[in-house]
Parts: C-alpha cells; sequence; structure tokens
C-alpha cells in the first residue's frame, strides 16, 4: 500500500550554480480536495534537482500554480556498492571522503562483513 499527496507546485527558482529547487504544497482548497485536506491539512515537499535533471526542472516549472499528484510507496532495499546484496534497514552508511560523502556509494557497516573498510581501501580513502 501506498500514499497519494495532490500537491501544487508553488514555486520553481533555478539556482546559481548547478541546481534548482521545486517546492510543492498539499492541496487543500476546494470541494474536490475536502476529504483529502480533512486528514492532511498541509505540508510541503522540497526538491533539489542537479541541470542533470533539466528535464524535471522543465516539467516543474511548465506546471507552477497547477496540482500534481506525489505518490509514496515502499522502496526496495539499497544494494551494497561492495558486495552487491541487499542492505537491510539500519544495516548500512553511505561511505564518506575527505570532501563530504561519496556519490552512488552506500555499503553493509557489519565488521564481519568488511564492506565498509573493503569499500574505503577501494575508493583510497585510507593512507
Amino acid at each position: 500500500m501506498g500514499v497519494r499527496a495532490r500537491m501544487f507546485v508553488q514555486q520553481v527558482a533555478r539556482n546559481a550554480g548547478e541546481t534548482g529547487t521545486v517546492t510543492l504544497q498539499a492541496v487543500s482548497r476546494g470541494k474536490e480536495n475536502s476529504e483529502w485536506s480533512a486528514y492532511t491539512p498541509g505540508g510541503s515537499l522540497n526538491l533539489t534537482l542537479s541541470r542533470k535533471a533539466s528535464g524535471a526542472l522543465d516539467f516543474f516549472n511548465s506546471r507552477v500554480g497547477q496540482e500534481v499528484f506525489v505518490d509514496i510507496t515502499e522502496a526496495e532495499s539499497p544494494i551494497c556498492t561492495q558486495c552487491n546484496e541487499y542492505v537491510e534497514a539500519g544495516q548500512g552508511t553511505e561511505v564518506r571522503g575527505t570532501d563530504g560523502y561519496v556519490p552512488g556509494e552506500y555499503v553493509h557497516t557489519d565488521p564481519e562483513r568488511g564492506c565498509f573498510v573493503n569499500a574505503r581501501a577501494r575508493l583510497g580513502l585510507d593512507g
């Protein structure tokens, strides 16, 4: 089971640099939304998108003031980038380097598996 949120595109901003920001607000106006808003009278969602997501920015920019649906469903567990097995909730972490998190790297934290230590060595973060 999932949740479907009815929201309107409040704002799209193209930021300096490589990102844009989209702000969505929960819809509570109008008779057609009275049942939905009785349970969710307010809420917002902010997305920061990279320039690589320019199609998504264009999608939202062309819909400022319009209503959209946001569907929320359970996601599969992430896959460890070191051993290629699923990482169950609470059993993994992102790999952090000197400049922050390494994009796309997510590993098991269990010391017996060695994924975290091995990933850091593979990425040249130790030594």
